[in-house]
């Protein structure tokens, strides 16, 4: 009975974990490509600035 309600229950927790985790996998995945960016940018003003 007990390992029932504890399957259960991770179960529909694991619901919301995965749509927090596919979420924070995008955040991540944007603030990664945004510090590329910003990298790529800045070698560029180097390079055009020496």
């Amino acid at each position: 009975m007990d390992s029932h309600r504890l399957h259960h229950a991770s179960v529909e927790s694991g619901h919301p974990r995965m749509a927090v985790d596919r979420g924070s996998r995008l955040i991540v995945r944007t603030v990664l490509w945004v510090i590329a960016g910003a990298v790529l940018v800045g070698f560029c003003l180097w390079w055009v600035l020496s």
